[in-house]
């Protein structure tokens, strides 16, 4: 059995977010090896950064091809052929479309929390100045799971800071990118859970694992929802309801849970596990709305 999770990392620029991976798989902290980095741009400080630390490079420019397809099969090609595990978008400003096989194994972060500020034109500095400017309290960064949208797909982990009355466009990044730096990272550990357990490696159904939010709608998860509640109420139960399927997606998941493995029926078994803390819980909620006078308009 291989060690360790085998990386594509995918960058468009100076290669910070590369930088921090390989300084946490240089010091032990990381159970990883990147072994290939694709830029979209040939003159991208990151391609420096991954040829100084021995990594194999390459260089996917749009304009080489006729559509995001052709330049998104060169990109997933070049990772088969490198037996990549788990691909990671790096500051990477090209729209893919995800492969079969490489679905549920491609993650994006984002200096934002998703769904704020995000998707086409939102990258970098652009993100903070509009934070600043809309005057939220409270920003930070997103690890997800990458679809064939922009900032989009199922969220595996945020990290969240506030936002100081004299934070400019480039401490609020600073602040955050500090945040990016422990999110990718922890988000990566559970993905190798699953990826280690009989070194399968690369397979169109290894995604399965990863992607329970995409293979089971919400509707499926939810607990029946009683006729009578005000609407604070009811956003106080889906929250609850929220919280217990993050969990499902940060733990359930590292069950024993074969490639071939009914997804709906090990989330009914983990949920049953569950049921009896949620309802304490949903009741406790409840009956603090009620104290706190909530229990009419909401």
């Amino acid at each position: 059995m291989r060690l360790s999770i085998r990386l594509a990392v995918l960058l468009s620029g100076g290669g910070t977010t590369l930088q921090n991976l390989l300084d946490h798989i240089g010091d032990g902290r990381l159970q990883a090896e990147v072994v290939l980095v694709i830029s979209s741009r040939a003159d991208a400080f990151g391609i420096t950064r991954a040829e100084q630390a021995g990594v194999p490079t390459a260089v996917i420019e749009a304009r080489d091809y006729a559509s995001r397809e052709e330049l998104s099969r060169r990109i997933f090609d070049l990772c088969r052929g490198a037996r990549v595990d788990l691909v990671c978008l790096a500051g990477f400003l090209q729209l893919l479309h995800i492969a079969d096989d490489f679905q549920g194994r491609v993650m994006n972060i984002h200096p934002a929390l998703i769904p704020a500020f995000c998707g086409a034109g939102y990258y970098g500095h652009r993100v903070h100045e509009a934070a600043l400017a809309y005057g939220v309290k409270i920003s930070g960064c997103t690890v997800h799971f990458a679809d064939n949208q922009y900032d989009h797909g199922p969220i595996i982990l945020q990290q969240s800071i506030p936002v100081l009355d004299d934070d400019t466009p480039d401490s609020l990044a600073a602040r955050v990118f500090a945040e990016e730096c422990k999110a990718y990272p922890e988000a990566i550990r559970p993905s190798w859970d699953d990826l280690k357990r009989g070194d399968r490696g690369p397979g169109p159904k290894q995604g399965a694992l990863f992607m329970s939010a995409q293979l089971i709608p919400p509707s499926e998860l939810a607990p029946p929802v009683p006729e009578n509640l005000t609407p604070t109420q009811r956003i106080a139960l889906w929250m609850g309801v929220m919280n217990l399927c993050e969990q499902f997606l940060l733990a359930g998941l590292r069950r024993d849970i074969g490639p071939d493995g009914d997804l709906r029926a090990a989330y009914r078994l983990w949920y049953a596990t569950q049921m009896e803390e949620h309802d304490r819980t949903m009741a406790r909620m409840l009956e603090e709305l009620s104290r706190r006078g909530c229990s009419h308009a909401g």
